[in-house]
């Protein structure tokens, strides 16, 4: 059996920020759906996402569109760069930005974000992290300010952290936070395919989300 975590050469340990793992050189795209269910009830959704990685630089985007009574979204993009790479740790500065496309322009938002990710271990455990430092934030239809900070405390709600464990070849599993929801995701490889299962839950928060990764 492999030693080398499926985590580390696929589909990386994030939802949505930039990673620190060592990750192949090439183009990485995938199609998936879910739902959220929220107190307001169940919400469908469409998530396509991709990503480009050269040597230690790697550029992602993620499109996902929730359909309800009225349709709402989240585009984002990322850039990140390894600092430091060695077997057992691995350190990325990113930058990031999101743009929120809420049901009406009172609720349409773009946010930036400055952070650090980084990645521990080696073999089949991996410990991850990528936090948000810095935080800049636009409602370009609510107010003529341009640009404000965020509060350090939203701009840590955005952090993601985790734990991930390979199980064998073709499987792994990984408990985090993706801010301050709980999360559990499992990814099951079967050769020139990758099926990525995130669900997570608190409170009256749901959220279940199954992605289709093309393998080269």
């Amino acid at each position: 059996m492999s030693v080398i975590p499926l985590i580390a050469s696929t589909l990386g340990p994030t939802y949505n920020l930039p990673n620190a793992a060592n990750l192949d050189d090439g183009i990485q795209v995938s199609v998936g759906t879910g739902v959220a269910a929220l107190r307001a009830g169940p919400l469908p959704s469409v998530r396509l996402t991709g990503s480009y990685t050269k040597d230690r630089l790697t550029a992602q985007m993620s499109s996902t569109t929730y359909f309800g009574q009225n349709t709402e979204g989240f585009d984002i993009v990322g850039l990140r760069y390894q600092v430091i790479s060695t077997e057992k740790f691995r350190l990325a500065p990113f930058v990031m930005a999101v743009e929120h496309r809420g049901p009406s322009d009172l609720d349409y938002r773009v946010t930036g974000r400055m952070g650090l990710a980084y990645e521990k271990g080696k073999g089949r455990l991996r410990l991850d992290g990528s936090i948000g430092l810095v935080g800049v934030q636009s409602f370009p239809y609510v107010t003529e300010q341009q640009f404000s900070f965020m509060t350090p405390l939203d701009t840590l709600l955005a952090s993601e952290t985790g734990l991930s464990l390979q199980l064998n070849e073709n499987h792994w599993v990984r408990m985090g936070l993706m801010g301050p929801l709980p999360s559990l995701s499992h990814v099951w490889r079967k050769e020139k395919l990758a099926i990525k299962t995130t669900g997570g839950t608190m409170g009256t928060q749901h959220y279940l989300q199954v992605d289709v990764y093309p393998l080269r």
